[in-house]
């Protein structure tokens, strides 16, 4: 029971901390998508907690900053680029490894990517009205996307090893 009540905590303090830090914007993108620290209280509790702690945090994120700053053009847009995007997270998880950086890397590039492809499918379908004319759809996409996206990673790739250490020596990991 303990375990449940330390792992229900570390997702509310996580979401809290990831929406805290959304208010701080490096740099934010016209139509939507921005460099924060957002993604690090997330991947931090992917590390962790696990897969399914960090997919609960990564969902209840995605809803509450779509609830902080709505941008809304169909119902599965909303899905999209918030809950699925933000849940995609959960995959860093799948790669938490103290004895291994390199998976610990390589977890929050996939972690990235997935919601980057999310993202893609989302502004593939419903923000094609924002592409300059005679440009190729996918390729604006995904040049938009990635632009917010890897500057968001490198900071991700900067920050987290340090912080995943630090807890890790203070036995402060669920997983």
């Amino acid at each position: 029971m303990q375990n449940k009540t330390k792992t229900i905590a570390y997702i509310g303090v996580c979401v809290a901390l990831a929406l805290i830090l959304s208010y701080f914007k490096i740099f934010r993108m016209p139509q939507g998508g921005q460099v924060s620290l957002e993604m690090v209280p997330l991947i931090i509790l992917a590390l962790t907690c696990g897969f399914y702690p960090a997919l609960i945090g990564g969902v209840l994120f995605g809803i509450l900053h779509f609830l902080q700053e709505p941008v809304i053009f169909h119902p599965v847009q909303v899905l999209l680029d918030y809950p699925i995007a933000f849940g995609a997270l959960a995959v860093a998880a799948l790669f938490a490894d103290k004895k291994n950086p390199f998976k610990i890397y390589f977890g929050i590039t996939l972690a990235v990517f997935l919601r980057f492809i999310f993202h893609c499918v989302s502004g593939y379908v419903f923000f094609k009205a924002y592409a300059p004319v005679n440009s190729v759809l996918w390729i604006y996409v995904a040049a938009y996307n990635a632009s917010y996206l890897i500057p968001a990673l490198l900071i991700l790739y900067a920050i987290i090893p340090f912080i995943y250490k630090k807890i890790n020596n203070r036995g402060l990991a669920l997983h």
